[in-house]
């Protein structure tokens, strides 16, 4: 994430959620009943990596003594952390470890009314609502208001020869309000 985050100038945005699908978490390898501690875990060790200069971490199920890792993320302090889902406790887990909410788009459900709830939450817990509510399926939306969505296009096309697929698998370049006239690029 962090040589991404240096690569795309620091526009990297980090989406994670602990999905929905026990067999698919059985086969890779993680218990279904322990998937959001795991998800946890991770997601502050990460958080050390990007922050400190020896981190160390030491959990129930990631564990490591002090390490050296570079490079550090362009964002500082690190990328924001976007935490998927609408279940009961998501805002708990953007609460506690996230920068933001990347919720699930359901029929008949309207995301954006759960934003003052979201940011209740954060006020509680003494984070500022204005920097920890990040809800991302506006942020296309904000940045091509901004004027930044020709800036992010220009670097989307420079990156484009940096970008290929695996194993001529297609991959596709560019900026979220690109998505759908993108082609995708078959690996050389």
């Amino acid at each position: 994430m962090a040589t991404l985050d240096r690569l795309s100038g620091g526009r990297v945005l980090f989406g994670i959620g602990g999905g929905w699908n026990a067999e698919e978490m059985e086969n890779h390898g993680t218990a279904w009943k322990s998937r959001w501690r795991l998800l946890r875990e991770r997601v502050l060790a990460m958080k050390e990596i990007w922050t400190k200069k020896e981190p160390e971490f030491h959990g129930d199920f990631v564990n490591f003594d002090k390490i050296w890792a570079d490079p550090k993320p362009m964002q500082r302090p690190h990328p924001p952390i976007l935490i998927g889902g609408d279940g009961e406790t998501t805002f708990d887990r953007v609460v506690e470890f996230g920068d933001g909410w990347m919720p699930i788009m359901r029929p008949n459900k309207n995301p954006i009314e759960r934003i003052p709830e979201l940011r209740e939450r954060l006020k509680k817990a003494g984070r500022d609502p204005q920097d920890g509510a990040r809800v991302d399926l506006l942020r296309a939306a904000q940045e091509a208001r901004a004027g930044r969505a020709r800036r992010g296009r220009r670097r989307a096309r420079d990156l484009r020869p940096a970008v290929r697929g695996t194993r001529g698998r297609p991959a596709a370049a560019g900026c979220p309000g690109e998505a759908d006239r993108v082609r995708p690029r078959a690996h050389p």
